[in-house]
């Protein structure tokens, strides 16, 4: 069986025809004409593409390039422990000045409240309420302050200022503040006016006096709490001493209510496959401050309170670290840039000269007579001439259509509609 027709051409099928060989073109025995500007443009983009990769690998493996997720969780149960954290209250006058014998004016007690959710002898739920009295001191820098000496040592009239003791007692802010159905905990302090035979108090200032001194005061709260920086790869919880100041007065009860946030912050360390580690810690989240036009508030003489709870959500990040995927598509890309760029920039100041090269080695080959092919009559040959010499001297089985003066278009059309057989 003859198969010569499988040989026959298909000039309307070729869009088709993916495995067809192709001619490759060579200028001067080469395959590439290279020239001075092209080799500087492939040395500038290969420094580029290095040290732009360069600079993506050092971020990737330093831990410099991060992303952070932040939402906020109202499915969780809040929890805060406050145990080991000291805080210290003091009360000072409008001139930022200590009040003069502040004990026989005013005190400051604590108490933890805590509300459960019990079942009791039928299995039935019941909500208990657990109260433990916190006796807050005069503070000393060696007695109250446990592992955070340091972070109080430089405050000036700390023997002056009221102490909840570090582990003395086991707070824990638990659940949503009102929530009896899961149960809750807060901290509540009540700041008291000295009123002789009440807790123990004998030495006070007569009550137009105390009130006289409380008429325009500012309360100092200060404790410890935790900022975020997320350039800190090992652990970005960063401990810091903080200062709240309220202002009271005894003539019109002042609630403070401020509210602590959980946050759970997980990092992803792994460089391929994820590796999530998470840590717990606790952040001030915000207070309210509300006006009561009683005179005391519910334990006697009390002038003001400060009410320490849980924000009902939970604070998560989730920070992630660009893995080696990530880098080897930066630098993909970076390369794909780079090349499409310098590319661009070459083929513009390149054709010409380019064309010219191919032109003249045609010259060469057709020894045209009369004809010398330079590149300042370049632009001004006759078309015509080459055409009929590359017809007569290289079988062409195609002619080209134009007589036009030459120009880059013309041998563009040469190229594509001309096969040169040998």
């Amino acid at each position: 069986m003859r198969l010569n027709f499988l040989y026959q051409k298909t000039p309307n099928l070729s869009f088709l025809d993916i495995y067809s060989l192709s001619g490759n073109l060579k200028i001067q025995g080469k395959d590439k004409y290279s020239y001075v500007l092209s080799v500087i443009l492939s040395i500038l983009s290969i420094i580029t593409i290095f040290v732009i990769s360069a600079y993506f690998v050092v971020t990737v493996f330093q831990r410099r390039s991060l992303s952070v997720i932040f939402n906020l969780d109202s499915m969780e149960t809040p929890v805060v422990n406050l145990t080991e954290y000291p805080m210290t209250f003091h009360l000072y006058d409008s001139y930022g000045t200590s009040l003069k014998d502040q004990d026989k004016i005013y005190y400051i007690i604590g108490k933890f409240r805590k509300y459960a959710v019990e079942l009791d002898e039928n299995n039935e739920p019941k909500v208990t309420n657990k109260i433990l009295d916190i006796k807050l001191e005069k503070c000393d820098l060696e007695k109250h302050f446990g592992n955070y000496k340091k972070s109080f040592s430089k405050i000036a009239d700390l023997h002056l200022k009221y102490c909840l003791p570090a582990n003395s007692h086991n707070i824990t802010l638990y659940g949503k503040f009102g929530n009896l159905s899961e149960g809750f905990s807060f901290l509540h302090f009540f700041i008291q006016k000295c009123i002789k035979g009440q807790d123990g108090k004998e030495d006070c200032f007569e009550e137009s006096e105390i009130n006289n001194f409380l008429s325009t005061v500012h309360l100092e709260f200060m404790r410890l709490d935790y900022d975020i920086n997320h350039n800190i790869p090992q652990d970005p919880k960063v401990l810091t001493l903080k200062a709240d100041t309220y202002q009271l007065t005894s003539y019109i009860f002042r609630k403070i209510n401020k509210y602590i946030s959980d946050v759970r912050y997980s990092t992803d360390y792994g460089l391929i496959f994820e590796s999530i580690d998470t840590i717990k810690f606790f952040q001030d989240e915000r207070h309210e401050i509300e006006h009561d036009f009683r005179k005391q508030g519910i334990i006697s003489g009390s002038f003001s309170s400060l009410l320490i709870m849980n924000y009902p959500k939970i604070h998560n990040y989730n920070r992630l670290y660009f893995k080696l995927q990530t880098l080897l598509a930066n630098i993909g890309g970076i390369i794909q840039g780079v090349t499409v760029i310098v590319k661009t920039i070459s083929f513009l100041f390149a054709r010409k000269l380019t064309n010219f090269v191919i032109f003249q080695s045609l010259f060469e080959i057709l020894t045209l007579p009369d004809k010398k092919c330079t590149r300042e009559n370049f632009d001004k040959i006759i078309f015509k001439d080459v055409k009929s010499e590359i017809i007569k001297k290289s079988n062409i089985n195609k002619s080209v259509n134009s007589e036009s003066s030459y120009n880059f278009d013309n041998i563009n059309r040469m190229n594509s509609k001309t096969t040169i057989i040998r």
